[in-house]
């Protein structure tokens, strides 16, 4: 049988349990989420046929790169989605005013290419982070999935007479996923080593 249940209680050992979007609290590095609407994830392998002459068909498949996206779309209040943690990412780059072959800088080092440190003004400027994803339903059983190293490559957002409300959606790609997996007595039935992100 492909699925066999993990939960257990004294009157039906069969129980079958279940997580909604209300049951699951997500942490972007170590900034708990409050306004995340939703969030999806891909894995795509990268396979070749190979051919000889003679055959039209292939005789085999070769499996290459893998690659791991996703996207992310969260709601707008009073600020931008992601402003709290653009707020405390540092970015080391110089501003939208350097130009090519200027002398002149206003770091305090006399190079053209020595950056200011200064918070991030685009999403896609907030330094890689991991995505934990928590869950915790009325029956009081727990899961965990954790998405490792997110690059947020693209942003949109807008506003129209018709929205009741607004919100932001993003694209990333990212290293590995551990997906989903039970827990008990607050540990992971298997859990990779812990990978320590900070946004400074």
């Amino acid at each position: 049988m492909a699925f066999k249940s993990r939960v257990t209680d004294g009157t039906n050992p069969g129980m079958v349990t279940t997580f909604a979007g209300s049951d699951i609290k997500t942490v972007f590095g170590n900034v708990e989420i409050g306004n995340l609407q939703g969030i999806s994830w891909s894995i795509n392998r990268e396979v070749r046929p190979i051919f000889v002459c003679g055959d039209p068909n292939a005789l085999a498949y070769s499996k290459n790169k893998r690659g791991v996206a996703g996207s992310i779309v969260m709601t707008c209040f009073d600020r931008a989605a992601l402003r709290d943690i653009m707020d405390i990412s540092s970015v080391h780059r110089t501003d939208q005013s350097y130009m090519p072959g200027n002398t002149q800088t206003t770091s305090s080092s006399s190079s053209p290419f020595s950056a200011d440190v200064r918070t991030a003004l685009y999403a896609d400027e907030i330094p890689p982070f991991d995505i934990t994803l928590y869950g915790m339903n009325e029956y009081g059983k727990q899961m965990v999935m954790r998405i490792f190293d997110v690059t947020i490559i693209s942003e949109g957002a807008g506003i129209s007479i018709d929205d009741g409300i607004q919100e932001a959606q993003f694209t990333y790609v990212a290293r590995h996923i551990d997906d989903w997996r039970p827990v008990a007595d607050g540990t992971p039935s298997s859990a990779e080593g812990e990978v320590t992100t900070a946004f400074g």
